[in-house]
């Protein structure tokens, strides 16, 4: 996930919680997105795409 500029507290919170391993393993599938744990590839911010 990306930000314009520095997240504030509530934005950083939502990250984290978004980033967690119980909402990965549960929420995430469910919603039909494909967890962090399984992408087979990483986007950087500068948006070079990298194999994992």
């Amino acid at each position: 996930m990306y930000t314009k500029g520095a997240p504030n507290y509530q934005t950083a919170r939502f990250i984290h919680f978004i980033q967690s391993k119980d909402i990965q393993k549960t929420i995430v599938p469910k919603l039909g997105y494909i967890p962090m744990t399984q992408m087979k590839v990483e986007r950087h911010v500068d948006g070079t795409i990298q194999d994992q």
